[in-house]
């Protein structure tokens, strides 16, 4: 690579959004077909803050892209760590 060259990065131009689903509970499960298996491909954020959620305590929530093994669909999941 050249010495002041930038490799392009992100989503190239005329490529759609992928659209994502948010799943926020202790067992997950797919917005679409119901089922709880996922591949979980890369951890966004982890977000040190307390609070309660269903009746128990948290110290921290940390969200994960993934991908449903049944049905393909792409999820947020969101986790209330102790």
């Amino acid at each position: 690579m050249k010495d002041g060259s930038k490799k392009k990065r992100g989503r190239p131009k005329g490529k759609k959004n992928i659209p994502v689903k948010y799943s926020a509970a202790i067992g997950h499960r797919c917005p679409s077909c119901g089922m709880g298996d996922f591949i979980r491909i890369k951890k966004i954020k982890s977000m040190p803050y307390a609070g309660v959620h269903d009746g128990k305590t948290y110290t921290s929530i940390v969200f994960t892209r993934s991908v449903c093994k049944n049905c393909g669909q792409r999820t947020v999941l969101k986790d209330y760590l102790a």
